[in-house]
């Protein structure tokens, strides 16, 4: 019987915003090396929390995208965001694997430049293996 893992996909939503296909090309990505993606903006449109007609604040939806975290077994970081970042920092706690794919994101530097001091660095070592 072949194991498949279920991998939590952590996307910024300025990526998905900007691009409607990158949910279909993170998901395939996924598939193809094996494993299932939970996709939380396949489940809740990004910025759900913004839209008129429906009252969620931010917190309550970003509760509800940690308990999707929760029930992977490991986190694949496709960009870098204040949100990937807070979800990564949970996985890093749990002592969860991450896996970077941050090719998705053509300015993760730049946002890692600017949000890594807000967190524990944890993301230094992995980055520095992969990317150099």
């Amino acid at each position: 019987m072949i194991m498949v893992s279920l991998i939590y996909c952590s996307i910024p939503s300025r990526l998905v915003l900007a691009d409607a296909t990158i949910l279909s090309k993170i998901n395939n990505y996924v598939i193809d090396r094996g494993e299932l993606p939970l996709n939380p903006y396949m489940i809740f449109p990004p910025n759900i929390h913004n839209h008129p007609k429906i009252n969620l604040e931010k917190e309550l939806a970003l509760n509800y995208y940690s308990r999707f975290v929760d029930s992977c077994e490991r986190l694949w970081l496709f960009g870098i965001s204040d949100g990937t970042l807070r979800e990564s920092s949970r996985v890093k706690k749990q002592g969860k694997a991450i896996g970077l794919h941050l090719e998705f994101d053509p300015e993760w530097k730049k946002y890692y430049s600017q949000l890594k001091g807000h967190y524990s660095d944890h993301l230094d070592d992995l980055i520095k293996v992969k990317y150099g």
